[in-house]
């Protein structure tokens, strides 16, 4: 007779403890996944900001405008690939820098020093030619995602 009831107590006892475990968990969960969500929004927003700082370089705007091949890779180029080293040195999540032409095509690759490149992901799909953008990719050859930025 006593057995019986002392085993519905324990029963809703552990029921309630059971529901607030699961509660806390939720909640818990939720924070994390609204503090990953700010995270990555700040990420994106530092992403574009620099590429609009590095696109805003002079040396940048002439190489993108040079006509000339002569002025482009003779004169511009060795240039413009020291600015990306220093690029490198204050951004050390910078990963990889490409420059295109207006067609798509890439005309500059510059990856940084000991990394693989992300070979696999096709310049062109990635620039989104026809406005700014941000996509997050995975390239399969690394086993990274990678946080791409593109910029007209």
């Amino acid at each position: 007779m006593i057995v019986a009831p002392l085993l519905l107590l324990g029963w809703l006892a552990y029921v309630q403890l059971h529901d607030q475990l699961r509660d806390q968990h939720l909640v818990r969960m939720d924070t994390l996944l609204e503090q990953m969500d700010l995270h990555m929004q700040s990420k994106i927003r530092t992403a574009e900001a620099n590429a609009r700082l590095m696109m805003s370089n002079p040396l940048f705007q002439n190489y993108m405008r040079a006509d000339e091949e002569f002025e482009r890779y003779e004169l511009l180029y060795g240039p413009l690939l020291r600015l990306l080293d220093s690029y490198q040195q204050a951004h050390p999540d910078l990963r990889e820098v490409r420059l295109a032409l207006s067609d798509g095509t890439e005309d500059v690759r510059w990856v940084r020093a000991g990394r693989a490149s992300s070979e696999g992901l096709p310049t062109a799909s990635l620039l989104g030619l026809e406005a700014d953008g941000v996509q997050l990719v995975h390239d399969a050859q690394l086993g990274e995602s990678l946080l791409m930025v593109s910029r007209p």
